[in-house]
């Protein structure tokens, strides 16, 4: 299969979405599937033939994660040549909702990791009731707009 990871956390970071991009797509590739990872931070080189970086810019509250522009004409070229079978994201944001608008207009599915509990972060950004209960909510429709989730945790997976 044709297996396109569209993620706004991706190498050079390093945190545990990352790892978990990299086993996964390793041990996919190891069972012969193609897997291209669709990414924020441009000037990051070392990714090979299977990766598209879109255009980012620092996030101001966490200047390591990246904001990416939410359409990269690369990429939609990379997609219309490779043909994918499957979208895979591994967050909501700008390129995970990019996924979800390939998945839509292609007819494939869409499947999403939920790696990280949004509403347990929102003290990063702006912590009030209202903006965990917004947090909760946005999660939860989009979730309800995958063809299917993977839960990497009992934890996520009660949620």
């Amino acid at each position: 299969m044709r297996i396109g990871f569209f993620t706004d956390t991706y190498t050079p970071q390093i945190n545990g979405v990352v790892t978990s991009i990299c086993l996964f797509k390793a041990a996919l590739e190891a069972r012969g599937h193609e897997v291209y990872v669709f990414a924020p931070t441009p000037e990051h080189e070392d990714d090979g033939d299977f990766t598209v970086r879109f255009r980012s810019m620092p996030f101001v509250f966490q200047p390591e994660m990246r904001l990416a522009s939410p359409i990269s004409i690369e990429a939609l070229r990379l997609i219309d040549e490779v043909d994918l079978d499957v979208v895979h994201s591994h967050d909501p944001f700008a390129i995970g909702l990019f996924g979800l608008t390939v998945a839509r207009r292609r007819k494939i599915p869409y499947v999403h990791t939920y790696h990280t509990l949004y509403p347990d972060y929102v003290h990063y950004v702006w912590e009030t009731r209202l903006t965990k209960k917004l947090a909760e909510r946005l999660s939860r429709e989009f979730c309800e707009q995958c063809s299917s989730i993977v839960a990497p945790s009992t934890k996520v997976e009660q949620y």
